[in-house]
Formats: structure tokens, C-alpha cells, sequence
């Protein structure tokens, strides 16, 4: 099938098609990255995927913005993480509107630590590549919004995983 026709398709179908490619998506994304630390070590397989991940943030909140026309501020970057490709692939997540100006985002359950450990390999210690991703995320929506980190792996090795805080500021 040509993508042209996918806008043919009924609406149950569609939905099964994406969770394929939101699935293989994933499986790509921890295969590629498991060859790359198998080959070269885990300090330039995270080196490179930071890279990879923060073009790939940054073009991906530019289209949910044109895409779905969202505006800035707290409201506009929850409903973006709401409809993100990458978040509905991460696991199992709360977003949490505490005021205005303010918002949460809880990973409960986060499939890439879970395979890591399933593996017989130690979390990722993905503090210091979230927040760029996430400042990026968020940055592109709104350049006003900060992001600050409560608690990431290595520091949690359970449910919620991490723990960000969005901040609009004036």
C-alpha cells in the first residue's frame, strides 16, 4: 500500500497500523541503541543517541505544534507530550497540571529500564539526556518553559521512575 492511501483506511485499522509502527519504532530504537553500547561502549552509545534524540525532539515538537496547532505555555506542553509518538512508545506515564505556570510528568513504568533489567543490565542513567530532550520538548513549545529533574535512574530503580517539573516562566 502507497502511503497516499492510508487516509482510505477505516478508523480500526488505521489505529491497529499505528501501533505496529509505534512498536517497531521502539524495538528499532533499543535495538540500535544495544549495538551501538555492544560495540563501542555505553559512554559513546549514549553520546550518540543524545544527539540523535535531541534532533529528533526538536523536529518532532515542531510538527505536533503546526500538526495539531497547540499553543504555548503548561497546557500546550502537556497536550504535546500527550500526543507524542515518542511518549505513547515509553511506557506507562501521569501528566499532572498543579497550576497555571506549573506541570508534572511521572514515568511509572518505563519500558526501556524494565528491558534493560530483564536483561541482566543496569539502568540507564538517563538523567542528564531526558533533561536536554525535555528542555528541547519543551523549548520548542514555549521557550519560557523550564524543566527541572525531581528523581531519575539511577536514583529510582522503581515505579515512578523519574519525575520532571515544568515551570512557565515570566
Amino acid at each position: 500500500m502507497k502511503q497516499g492511501e492510508l487516509r482510505q483506511l477505516p478508523r480500526e485499522t488505521l489505529a491497529s497500523l499505528l501501533e505496529v509502527c509505534l512498536n517497531n519504532f521502539r524495538v528499532c530504537d533499543g535495538l540500535w541503541y544495544l549495538g551501538v553500547e555492544d560495540r563501542y561502549g555505553t559512554e559513546e552509545a549514549t553520546a550518540i543517541d543524545h544527539q540523535v534524540w535531541e534532533r529528533l525532539t526538536k523536529a518532532e515538537a515542531e510538527a505536533l505544534k503546526k500538526t495539531f496547532n497547540l499553543n504555548g505555555g503548561i497546557e500546550g506542553l502537556l497536550q504535546a507530550i500527550e500526543l507524542s509518538p515518542t511518549w505513547m512508545i515509553a511506557g506507562d506515564y501521569e501528566l499532572e497540571q498543579t497550576s497555571p505556570t506549573k506541570g508534572v510528568l511521572r514515568i511509572l513504568s518505563c519500558r526501556s529500564q524494565e528491558a534493560r533489567l530483564r536483561m541482566g543490565r543496569e539502568p540507564f542513567p538517563c538523567r542528564v539526556m531526558e533533561e536536554a530532550v525535555f528542555t528541547i520538548f519543551a523549548q520548542t513549545l514555549d521557550p519560557r518553559i523550564k524543566v527541572n529533574c525531581a528523581f531519575s535512574p539511577p536514583e529510582r530503580r522503581s515505579s515512578p521512575w523519574c519525575e520532571w517539573h515544568f515551570q512557565l516562566e515570566k
